[in-house]
């Protein structure tokens, strides 16, 4: 399966089941949009760090 196609169901499927459990997010988040376009995808290795993670993760809570 390609990455980008995991993506793409990882959020649908995820989006799904909190819409599910917690009704009220609905009205939080109009069209259902809960997550960002994109995804980051990265073989875990010596060239990556914990820090790159965090620092990603950091950047996609920022208003663009």
């Amino acid at each position: 399966m390609a990455p980008a196609r995991a993506a793409q169901i990882l959020k649908s499927v995820s989006t799904k089941m909190l819409f599910q459990k917690y009704p009220w997010l609905k009205s939080q988040y109009w069209g259902g949009e809960v997550w960002v376009q994109g995804y980051f995808v990265r073989s875990v290795g010596p060239g990556l760090t914990k820090e790159q993670i965090d620092t990603y993760i950091l950047e996609q809570s920022e208003e663009r």
